[in-house]
């Protein structure tokens, strides 16, 4: 996996011919870069096209994690007789960094816009609004991700539009393009797992519950790491549901699951909170209780108890799991402080929740 290098190249969009005169440059590509540039208006030879000339620059990885973008950070900004901006076609090359995150990250690519202070003032909330672009294509199998990009004006750079959408206040020239993630594309919805406090249920001291599941066979592996998978039913799995969960089917059906695996943390009522001081807070807020957590992992609910002395964390019906709750301020994961949790079965297999 190669990230691109930062560098900075200028690209022609306009060949100028004794027999033609000023000609549109059908595709070209920016130096060295992995950027391919093509005028919008290259299917017309007899329309001018604008921008002349495109100068796109790639940022290196410290300024991507600034703007706290896990992918790929650009500049391009618009040269020579077009002072009004121009359209022009885009196509970033990803095949030599496709594997940078799980999840099918790459089938997820998508291109959006930046405001120029998201590197220099990431904490302010205007400078970290992102807007996506309209027409975007991600070619998968090619390894390449297409769009039409409007560029801004080279006169005052006051303006920059992207896909038909403008941000004016926080936005400079030259335009700042993230090619980066989205929650789902062609390979599956990637959004925050549903998750319902009604992981284990009994009354009485008898579950009264049925259960049944059905093995999955997945390709077998080079030293027998394959995952066990199985679909699981559990009667209890809708037992505990109510007026205030989340009580949608998921895509196996109600009642069935394919091992959704997390850690969560219960809050409280910021309501029942107004002892503290917490004055400003309206119905429906959630505050900080307590210290706690809860995780699922194959199939098992478990609350996790911290140790105040120590401050190590346990299964509550401890099996020899060991818990770590960690920071680590260069993960780029979104957290304040770079949380994540590590979860190391007695098996030794290790899970992370959190890590990116």
């Amino acid at each position: 996996m190669t990230w691109p290098k930062p560098g900075k190249a200028t690209a022609d969009l306009v060949k100028t011919e004794a027999s033609s005169g000023r000609r549109p440059v059908r595709q070209l590509r920016a130096g060295t870069l992995p950027v391919t540039l093509a005028s919008a208006q290259g299917a017309s030879e007899k329309k001018e096209p604008t921008p002349d000339k495109v100068v796109v620059e790639t940022l290196d990885r410290s300024a991507a994690d600034k703007a706290n973008v896990e992918g790929v950070l650009l500049k391009i900004s618009p040269q020579g007789r077009a002072t009004s901006g121009g359209d022009i076609e885009f196509e970033l090359d990803y095949s030599g960094f496709r594997y940078a995150y799980g999840g099918d990250w790459a089938s997820r690519l998508t291109l959006v816009q930046l405001p120029g202070c998201a590197i220099t003032d990431p904490g302010n909330d205007k400078c970290r609004a992102r807007v996506p672009l309209k027409e975007v294509n991600n070619d998968v199998d090619a390894g390449k991700l297409k769009a039409k990009v409007t560029l801004p004006s080279s006169s005052d750079g006051k303006e920059a539009h992207a896909g038909g959408a403008a941000l004016r206040s926080a936005m400079a020239a030259p335009m700042l393009l993230a090619a980066t993630a989205a929650v789902s594309g062609s390979s599956g919805d990637y959004k925050a797992t549903s998750m319902s406090p009604s992981g284990s249920w009994e009354a009485g001291g008898a579950a009264g519950g049925f259960t049944w599941s059905y093995p999955m066979t997945p390709p077998k592996v080079p030293g027998g790491l394959e995952p066990k998978l199985d679909l699981s039913y559990s009667s209890q799995a809708v037992d505990g549901r109510t007026a205030a969960t989340n009580n949608q089917a998921n895509w196996v059906g109600d009642g069935w699951s394919l091992s959704e695996n997390f850690i969560e943390r219960r809050y409280k009522s910021c309501i029942d909170d107004m002892k503290d001081g917490n004055n400003k807070a309206k119905n429906g807020d959630q505050c900080w209780g307590t210290d706690n957590a809860t995780i699922s992992l194959n199939g098992v609910t478990n609350e996790l108890v911290k140790d105040d002395k120590t401050g190590a964390w346990k299964l509550k019906h401890d099996d020899g799991t060991r818990v770590e709750r960690l920071t680590d301020l260069d993960r780029g994961n979104g957290d304040n402080d770079g949380e994540y949790w590590r979860v190391t079965a007695p098996d030794g297999t290790q899970y992370h929740f959190g890590y990116h």
